[in-house]
């Protein structure tokens, strides 16, 4: 560059003189210029100064390059009179018609008017220098004001031609609206620069969202990341189903690429490409049939692993023919495995012929034809051959002389008697000689029994008798039934006997009795007699029990078992009998209950024995039934403490009905009731409690049976529900109830329609709703259960008070103007009065509509203190008051010296801003202003809240500075000691410590850190707070880094703790060291808080001005 920007100021005295230049004055001077004369650019400088005029003072400056040395310095001259007008007035006269032909001319021309209307710009931009905004120099708080350039130079975050409007980064990347420095996104953009691309499904735990689309975790897949994927592709016979392929008809496995045979293959087979490979020794379409180890053949088929041979064949093959094994004269026996020959035919294999009756063991067959042994004879050798000759009169049979009638002897040549005299004669010359015992002509006769005679009879025995005869062996009885010789039976009775007793016979039975003389094994003819049994008769038949309907009857079994007994009976007064068949009871008595009876009445009742068709002789007895009772008892309605019943009437006249109830394990109760009632209602019963109710007639001493049912009262409902509202909950109250109980259901609902159940326990009596939303009617349902029963609900309801408005504060405050902004209640309301006062004592109210939540307050006193109340209303109701409190702007600050000027100035929100400690205009400090804290106002001079910054630092580093203001940063010792020294200030400190959930603070009254000289000694005093005072112990000591120890330890501490601080020996607190760590000392300790072990994670030191001061 040929030169350097020398500043050319021209200054004029206000004094109304116009300085008017010619258009050829003007043209003269450019024309005249040399080449390298270039305005750049133009600014004004407004100034304020006291007792200044309607006349805005302003400087106007052209910025030039010319020649010069290098070396030469530049600098602005001021005059002594800053109250100046710079009146620029070009007057162009219309130019000749050559001239406008001319270029240079008209460049010049262009140049003049581009003049004119920076100057135009100029003067608007900068006008209203006193008392005006003031834009030109202050920036808003938020830049720093060019005047070479004659505009702001913004502060990140921070655009616009004052510096007043936020930023948004990145300018919203195109994809949004920056809205007070946040983006308002476009749909299907995110992000706080709007860059993120939104996808169009929630990713899910298993997928993020990049791009716009989700990006699925491992074994996940889907737009949404939901499906849950399949480890093998499923091809185009299969579908992936929550992470498992579903094959089609005919597939499977993993992938569904095997082909699925049509059936199961079984434990003897395996699916091959869609058929059934079968183990060895298994066969068929499925491997379940058994292979045959041979093959069958045409004669056969394998089953289970067998041969199944047709009929006629055999063998493990089928390969044998049955017919042929025997030779075709017999038939083979497949469960003896041998041959059954035809008739006629022998042998293992029947081809051998047979002999008749295998020659009876007396010869050898031959071919079929027996060859008899010596003494046999016959076709089969079983007759006998005679050792003699019978002769004429004879015949051999079986070895012996079979001799003709009147012929005997061994050969049959002898006469012998007409008749055979047997073993008990002899034959002498034609005549038989009987033995003692025996008569008749061969004889073969046994003499008579005489005088068979009956003696006694019983039940089930006859006793008989007769003559005895000596010359018989024994004596032979039978007997039997007369109509059933069937049951004929046959004793033999000792020869020294006349006298029998024939037992177990049956009663009331006429027997047939034959006896006969027996010798030598011949009996004579029969002796007779009839005689009979006695009937069978019982013991004694009497009534056992009675009821409405029946009787029950007993009686002692006879001394023999009968068939079965014969019961009949009949009202005694003209009643149709009535028959039943009773068993007979293994039990020493029988008893029958008899049924369906006539209540009250009398009955004739018999019983006789039934064995072997025969009855018995009956007895008798008479019974007569009892009253019936009441029946069909059931409970009607039942109630919290009452119960209704009815029954069936009893059918007998009766004299009254009886009623007892009782509770479980309670005392029962017994109430009389009129013969005539069916129903009846009990009262004062108790409440959830099951009762069991007896009910029965009665007619003189006799009572029916009982009839009963159970019952269980309904559960009282809880009593006396109340309500006590207290903001933002309302407490419940009841008197429990008198049955036993499980619980409680509480139902709440409100006038917008949302509903909530709570169960509560059985021993509550009691219950605060918490979290009610405001301005709305709750209706409260309470019951009581018990199991599955529920008793009545009680109910109850209520209104919610309005919840005031929340959050009021006021921001952009200026002399004349304000903004308001607050949180709506969460009720729905009608809208809100607005109340402000100011400090005169005027005041304005204004209603506002419900949607209401910023309000801008204008025509406002500068320099005031004005009071802003802010009520919700719904209807009559009225909520209680939020109010907050600011002031005016009394003046325009341009060079805050600290932040609490800056909140007097209208910048209420916490952020970096620029101040001007001590009031040095010339040198100014960015910091972070806290105004939200305990009033606002803070100096934040160091922030610990990630560990990224690094705070082990050498001195010089300390002494100036480092980190950003709006993050991790320390302010410096020069500037610190600076703003606590300035004069007219005494300053006051605060640290905000914070762990998780749980936030303290330390706060000094007094605050001061010494110069350079004094080793920035700590001044500290007047502790107050929660955290636990850890400054006082470091109150009057030097600043120490690890390359500048100021300690009075033995050891550097800075260089011991890895920090930077006021130590001692060596401290309390350690804010400067390192983050994060938790050895003894080493971390960001507040010791009075946490102790030396435990690094706090969140630390702000800040300062102010002392308001009381």
């Amino acid at each position: 560059m040929k030169g350097t920007s020398r500043t050319k100021a021209i200054r004029l005295r206000n004094s109304g003189m116009d300085i008017i230049m010619s258009f050829w004055a003007v043209l003269v001077f450019l024309l005249c210029a040399p080449p390298y004369l270039l305005t750049s650019a133009a600014a004004i400088k407004t100034t304020q100064i006291d007792n200044c005029s309607s006349e805005k003072g302003l400087t106007f400056t052209h910025v030039y390059s010319s020649p010069g040395e290098e070396n030469e310095k530049l600098q602005t001259v001021h005059s002594d009179e800053q109250n100046l007008v710079f009146r620029h007035y070009i007057h162009l006269q219309n130019p000749a018609a050559d001239c406008e032909k001319n270029k240079l001319l008209n460049d010049l021309l262009s140049r003049l008017q581009a003049l004119e209307v920076e100057m135009k710009e100029l003067k608007e931009k900068c006008d209203g220098c006193c008392g005006g905004s003031g834009a030109c120099h202050n920036c808003n708080g938020h830049g720093r004001f060019l005047p070479q350039l004659g505009h702001c130079q913004c502060d990140e975050g921070w655009e616009g031609d004052d510096c007043s409007t936020k930023s948004c980064p990145n300018n919203c990347a195109g994809n949004g609206k920056c809205i007070d420095g946040v983006c308002q996104c476009a749909p299907g953009y995110s992000g706080p620069d709007c860059s993120e691309k939104v996808c169009p499904f929630d990713c899910g735990k298993y997928g993020t969202c990049e791009d716009g689309s989700c990006k699925c975790a491992e074994g996940y897949t889907g737009p949404a990341c939901r499906k849950k994927k399949c480890p093998f592709d499923c091809g185009e016979f299969g579908t992936c189903v929550d992470g498992t392929c579903q094959c089609s008809e005919g597939y499977t496995g993993p992938a569904c690429r095997k082909k699925k045979c049509p059936l199961d293959c079984g434990e003897h087979g395996k699916c091959i490409d869609g058929s059934c490979k079968c183990s060895e020794g298994y066969k068929g379409v499925d491997c379940k049939e058994k292979k045959c180890a041979v093959d069958c053949g045409p004669n056969g088929r394998c089953v289970d692993g067998q041969c199944v041979c047709n009929d006629g064949f055999m063998g493990s093959s089928c390969s044998i023919e049955i017919a042929s094994l025997c030779s075709g004269h017999g038939k083979y026996l497949m469960d003896t495995g041998g041959c059954q020959c035809d008739d006629g035919w022998e042998g293992t294999d029947c081809s051998q012929r047979s002999c008749p009756n295998n020659c009876d063991n007396n010869g050898v067959c031959v071919d079929g034809v027996c060859q008899c042994f010596s003494g046999y004879t016959g076709l089969d050798c079983s007759e006998r051959e005679c050792p003699f000759d019978c002769g004429e009169h004879g015949s051999c049979v079986d070895g012996a002389c079979k001799c003709s009638v009147g012929y005997t002897g061994l050969t049959c040549r002898e006469e012998d008697c007409l008749v055979n005299c047997g073993e008990n004669g002899r034959c002498d010359g034609g005549q038989c000689f009987c033995e003692e015992g025996f008569i008749g002509e061969d004889c073969s006769e046994v003499i008579t029994v005489q005088n068979l005679h009956l003696i006694s009879a019983t039940e089930d025995s006859l006793s008989i008798a007769w003559d005895m005869l000596l010359e018989v062996d024994y004596y032979l009885l039978v007997y039997y039934p007369l109509d059933n010789e069937g049951l004929k039976k046959e004793i033999q009775v000792s020869v020294d006997k006349d006298t029998y007793q024939i037992m177990g016979l049956n009663p009331g039975t006429k027997y047939k009795v034959l006896m006969y003389n027996a010798k030598n094994g011949v009996t004579s003819q029969p002796a007779e007699l009839l005689a009979k049994t006695d009937s069978i008769s019982l013991g004694t038949l009497w009534v056992a029990e009675e009821t409405e309907d029946s009787l029950e009857v007993e009686w002692e079994n006879p001394i023999v078992n009968v068939d079965h007994y014969k019961l009949k009976y009949a009202q005694q007064l003209n009643g149709a009998e009535r028959e039943v068949i009773v068993s007979q009871s293994q039990d020493p008595k029988s008893r029958y209950t008899i049924t369906g009876l006539q209540p009250s009445t009398s009955y004739q009742i018999s019983v006789q024995t039934v064995r072997s068709g025969l009855e018995g002789k009956p007895s008798t007895a008479v019974g007569v039934t009892g009253i019936d009772g009441p029946k069909n008892l059931v409970t009607t309605e039942v109630g919290e403490d009452t119960a209704s019943l009815s029954w069936k009437g009893s059918q007998a006249d009766i004299d009254k009905y009886m009623l007892r109830y009782s509770a479980h394990d309670g005392i029962a109760e017994e109430i009389s009731l009129g013969k005539e009632k069916i129903s009846t209602s009990l009262s004062n019963l108790t409440p959830g409690t099951e009762y069991m109710f007896h009910l029965w007639a009665e007619k003189g001493t006799q009572q029916s049976k009982r009839t009963s049912v159970t019952a269980v009262t309904e559960i009282d409902p809880p009593k006396n529900l109340q309500y006590s509202k207290s903001q933002p909950q309302a407490s419940l109250t009841w008197n429990q109830p008198i049955a036993q109980i499980d619980g409680y259901v509480l139902v709440l609902e409100d006038s917008d329609g949302g509903q909530q159940e709570i169960q509560l326990d059985s021993t509550v009596n009691n219950f605060e709703l918490q979290d009610l939303n405001k301005g709305l009617k709750y209706t409260v349902y309470l019951l009581a259960y018990r199991g599955d029963r529920r008793s009545r609900q009680v109910t109850t309801s209520f209104y919610t008070d309005i919840d005031p408005p929340t959050n009021l504060q006021s921001f952009d405050v200026t002399q004349t103007e304000a903004s308001l902004t607050w949180t709506p209640p969460r009720a729905k309301i009608d809208g809100y009065i607005l109340t402000y006062t100011d400090a005169d004592g005027s005041t304005e109210e204004i209603q506002l509509d419900s949607s209401s939540k910023s309000f801008a307050m204008k025509n406002l006193k500068k320099g005031l203190k004005y009071t802003v109340y802010l009520t919700a209303f719904k209807g009559d109701s009225r909520s209680s008051q939020a109010s907050t409190i600011f002031s005016t702007v009394a003046f325009i600050i341009t060079h805050p010296s600290d932040c609490i000027q800056i909140q007097l100035s209208g910048n209420r929100q916490s952020g970096v801003y620029t101040i001007y400690p001590g009031g040095d205009t010339a040198k100014g400090v960015r910091v972070y202003c806290d105004q939200e804290t305990d009033g606002g106002g803070w100096i934040v001079f160091q922030r610990r809240n990630s560990g990224k910054l690094d705070f082990y630092q050498r001195w010089r580093t300390y002494v100036e500075g480092f980190g950003d203001p709006s993050d991790e940063f320390w302010l410096g010792l020069e500037w610190i000691h600076k703003l606590t020294s300035s004069p007219g200030n005494n300053y006051e400190i605060r640290v905000d410590l914070r762990a998780g959930d749980e936030s303290v603070y330390a706060f000094y009254r007094n605050f001061r850190v010494g110069s350079s000289k004094d080793r920035y000694k700590l001044s500290i005093s007047d502790y107050s707070g929660t955290a636990g005072d850890g400054l006082t112990y470091h109150n009057g000591w030097k600043f120490s880094t690890w390359d500048k120890d100021n300690d009075i330890a033995l050891t550097n501490c800075a260089l011991s703790h890895r920090g930077a601080f006021w130590y001692k020996n060596c401290h309390l607190a350690n804010l400067n060291g390192q983050y994060g760590e938790t050895g003894h000392s080493q971390g960001v300790n507040w010791e009075p808080w946490k102790g030396h072990e435990f690094s706090v994670p969140f630390v702000e030191m800040k300062m102010r001005p002392n308001l009381k001061s």
